[in-house]
């Protein structure tokens, strides 16, 4: 077991479930607008609702999706790198439910992924995550990986509208993960996963 797989093991106040990978960007940001209403209507409702991403273009996205939605609840919208306790307002309403937390990324670099798990072990709450993703990522870009696992999903009959929860492609993205933590010069900040790599990865 490396670093960054200690760092992944799960701390005891984070559940985490099965990875939503989606087929574009658009279907992700769909998927993520639905699971916010079925929370928002979820009873009883949690303390709050988090949706977190790695970048401030994402964050846009996330903030328009939140104002769509009305909770009895706080809808907190942060980015995972600026993260604290103090980013969370919990309602009383939520009692020993935990906290839902939708990320909308993953970040190319695998210490980014586990600086977010440290920050939510920091905190004094119970937390459910939930991480989607999709073939636009740039993560997936690397080697054109992107396009062959459309072609395959495409022959195995995937619907735009349905997320895959597939432990071989999580288990690629954790691979690419780790060819961009050893090639990367640099980690300076962007706008987006894109801007990210292009700045950082220039071999790439």
């Amino acid at each position: 077991m490396g670093w960054f797989d200690w760092l992944r093991a799960e701390p005891a106040n984070i559940e985490t479930l099965p990875e939503a990978i989606w087929v574009n960007d658009a279907a992700k940001y769909a998927g993520i607008a639905a699971a916010v209403d079925s929370i928002c209507q979820t009873s009883p409702p949690p303390p709050a609702l988090a949706l977190i991403a790695h970048f401030p273009q994402t964050l846009h996205t996330l903030r328009q999706i939140a104002a769509e939605h009305a909770a009895s609840f706080p809808i907190e919208v942060r980015l995972a790198k600026e993260l604290s306790e103090r980013d969370f307002t919990v309602s009383s309403a939520g009692g020993r439910q935990p906290i839902e937390v939708i990320v909308a990324e993953r970040h190319p670099h695998e210490r980014e992924d586990a600086a977010l798990d440290a920050a939510l072990k920091r905190t004094p709450y119970q937390y459910r995550v939930k991480h989607h993703h999709s073939f636009d990522d740039a993560i997936f870009q690397i080697g054109g990986w992107s396009s062959q696992a459309r072609k395959v999903m495409e022959m195995l009959g995937m619907n735009e509208s349905e997320p895959i929860h597939s432990k071989v492609v999580v288990r690629k993205l954790r691979r690419l993960q780790r060819r961009v933590s050893r090639q990367a010069t640099s980690s300076l900040p962007a706008n987006s996963g894109s801007d990210w790599m292009r700045l950082n990865l220039p071999a790439l």
